[in-house]
């Protein structure tokens, strides 16, 4: 029997990732202080992001491979590119 090739498995996976699927999986977390950015600051990330020429496909960050609706909401994580610093480190 021939193995699934891992580059095809996970090709199929990013597929099937959306904006709007990664939009849901982020409004499911729920606020930990010191974790998860505040919703103003998880916004006005979100907002330089999308401005960015770095951006791809609205979900990624090319600068770094990101998603960058996650990385805005962790409230340790920071811009490669520096247009926004981590908080409460």
């Amino acid at each position: 029997m021939k193995q699934p090739c891992p580059e095809c498995e996970l090709r199929a996976i990013q597929s099937s990732i959306t904006k709007e699927s990664l939009e849901r999986e982020v409004s499911a977390m729920k606020y930990v202080q010191g974790i998860t950015a505040p919703e103003n600051q998880y916004k006005n990330r979100l907002d330089i992001c999308e401005k960015c020429s770095a951006l791809v496909s609205q979900i990624m960050c090319s600068e770094c491979g990101a998603y960058v609706l996650f990385r805005a909401k962790n409230k340790k994580s920071s811009c490669p590119r520096a247009k926004w610093a981590a908080q409460g480190c």
